[in-house]
């Protein structure tokens, strides 16, 4: 006698809001540490964010303090994972504080899946106008120190894998 069976994976916009919230309560924290990003901010990162991931075209996003072209320490990065990961994920975590950010600006910096590549220049085009941020075409600015994965935020069968530029202390 022979079995076989048939899985499926899902991931949904609900499950990007349920990642994006934990993306959420990390930068609150940063903007507690450093004043910055703004509530403003925050509610566009997550609408970006959660479009983006829901649809499969995140592969990479960057938040944090920039000063002379390079990421400062408590930078935080966020790595799509692919559809069919499981796992319970994690608890939001905590940022680096005490990093000297006078002189810094915050920013974020954001790189596309394949699957965003696939899509031709004009559908690119339209998808990005309904996005609440503008981003522009830049070099991916220098992240000295190395990065530290230290969570995963995971719902239904997708999300992110959390890396902190020098570690969190």
């Amino acid at each position: 006698m022979t079995q076989s069976y048939t899985s499926t994976s899902t991931f949904t916009t609900s499950d990007a809001r349920r990642v994006g919230g934990k993306v959420v309560a990390d930068l609150r924290q940063m903007q507690m540490a450093y004043g910055s990003p703004s509530d403003r901010e925050i509610e566009n990162y997550l609408g970006e964010l959660v479009t983006l991931l829901s649809d499969g075209y995140l592969d990479t996003v960057m938040y944090g303090f920039k000063k002379d072209g390079a990421w400062l320490p408590a930078t935080l990065r966020y790595t799509a994972l692919s559809l069919g990961t499981t796992g319970e994920g994690d608890r939001s975590g905590t940022v680096k504080r005490g990093v000297e950010t006078a002189g810094a600006h915050f920013t974020s910096y954001l790189t596309y899946s394949q699957k965003w590549w696939s899509l031709t220049e004009e559908a690119r085009t339209q998808y990005k106008a309904g996005l609440p941020i503008r981003r522009v075409s830049g070099e991916e600015p220098n992240a000295p120190g190395g990065w530290i994965e230290d969570k995963s935020y995971i719902s239904g069968s997708g999300g992110v894998r959390r890396s902190v530029l020098g570690g969190v202390s």
